[in-house]
């Protein structure tokens, strides 16, 4: 026999402080696992840049050609897919949202007996169901007419992470296309202490010691896989790297930091995926484009089509780094920015596992105790982050025991 509403209210509190637990920080594995692989696949990505950059094609021509090619799958998946039109959370801050969504989710199992009762009342007496498909499909729209989010706070935050994200992919594209690679890679690499302060002001998240202590052992550890010239010297005195590149890695970086931040605000607000990710198509055009008209008269930076033996290199570029976006914009809003930062940082380990496959690089020392240095940083992370699901589950089984 189902229970009287007087009950039902009786024991609501309890989830729904679990869902402030959850909005607080609790890291689901699966994000993390993803994450993981997003940084192999932007490692790759780099990998394709080094080509292309030695081939003289034009680091904005790549941003161009990679934001058309994610664009054309991105629109077909918005015409496609759907959003629920009528979610308004705009009034909403993260306490009240995580409140609300959890206090629905209880409301809806404890009242699951009613709706068995009913539909047995509406089976024995030849009643039809009261909402059809056509109710359900009038809820919803599809996601290419609300391209930038469902509201106006939404459509601020995914636009501004267009923005900085297309800006960002235009100074990492340089920055590779340009930089010894072991340069470009180290300076690349500083975001994810950017991200944990950065995380810590907009997003009000915790600084924890055991993120800070694996941000700067990824980062000691990535110094000393990539050995960048201007701290370790160069064999080819002559070749002296533009400083242009230089400043843009720096900008990258923070640019990065930014991005990882604003896909978390932004799935907090309850943006879909694919708005995150038409927006920087869409950016990233503006971007490549505008860097174009501005540049575009330099020698070496003329746009071209890529010849037959440049096009694996600029398809494989646009296939990893596509898979890759996705990935990240996907499973970044799943999970704390600074945990989110510090996986994706693991790039540079993979970068160099890379080098050593399919480059036949031969790894020094020095090599070996970054690769160690990373490791450490990674291992640290994964147990504070399990720490944290365990204390999370222990809280759980409290309330409920107390609700009880």
């Amino acid at each position: 026999m189902c229970q009287s509403k007087k009950m039902k209210e009786g024991v609501r509190r309890a989830p729904a402080e679990e869902g402030r637990e959850q909005a607080g920080g609790l890291v689901p594995g699966g994000a993390v696992t993803l994450l993981f692989l997003c940084a192999f696949l932007f490692s790759l990505m780099g990998m394709f840049l080094q080509y292309t950059g030695r081939f003289g094609i034009p680091s904005n021509e790549m941003v161009f050609l990679r934001a058309v090619f994610q664009g054309v799958l991105v629109v077909g998946c918005m015409v496609h897919c759907r959003i629920d039109c009528h979610v308004d959370t705009t009034s909403m801050n993260l306490d009240e949202e995580a409140l609300a969504l959890d206090d629905a989710r209880e409301e809806k199992k404890l009242d699951e007996c009613d709706h068995l009762l009913q539909k047995g009342y509406q089976a024995t007496y030849g009643l039809a169901d009261v909402e059809t498909a056509a109710d359900k499909r009038g809820r919803t729209t599809r996601i290419i007419f609300r391209p930038f989010g469902s509201n106006m706070t939404q459509a601020q935050i995914v636009m501004l992470r267009g923005f900085i994200g297309g800006l960002g992919f235009c100074n990492y594209y340089y920055t590779l296309s340009t930089l010894p690679l072991g340069d470009a890679t180290t300076l690349l690499s500083l975001y994810p202490i950017v991200t944990i302060f950065l995380a810590y002001y907009v997003l009000n998240e915790a600084i924890k010691p055991a993120q800070l202590v694996a941000a700067v052992l990824s980062v000691l550890g990535g110094v000393l896989i990539s050995r960048p010239s201007f701290l370790f010297g160069s064999d080819d005195a002559s070749a002296r790297p533009p400083l242009l590149g230089y400043f843009t890695a720096i900008i990258g970086s923070c640019c990065a930091a930014g991005v990882i931040v604003l896909i978390r605000k932004a799935g907090r607000s309850g943006a879909n995926t694919l708005q995150l990710l038409f927006s920087w198509v869409v950016f990233g055009i503006s971007w490549s484009l505008l860097l174009a008209f501005l540049t575009g008269s330099k020698p070496g930076q003329q746009w071209r089509v890529p010849s037959a033996r440049e096009f694996p290199y600029v398809l494989g570029a646009c296939l990893s780094g596509t898979l890759a976006h996705f990935i990240l914009n996907y499973a970044a809003k799943l999970i704390p920015a600074g945990v989110s930062g510090l996986v994706r940082s693991s790039d540079i380990f993979w970068a160099y596992i890379l080098e050593i496959a399919v480059l036949n690089e031969h790894p020094v020392a020095a090599t070996w105790w970054g690769v160690a240095l990373v490791s450490v940083a990674l291992t640290i992370l994964i147990h504070s982050t399990n720490r944290e699901k365990e204390i999370h589950k222990d809280a759980s089984q409290g309330n409920l025991t107390a609700a009880k």
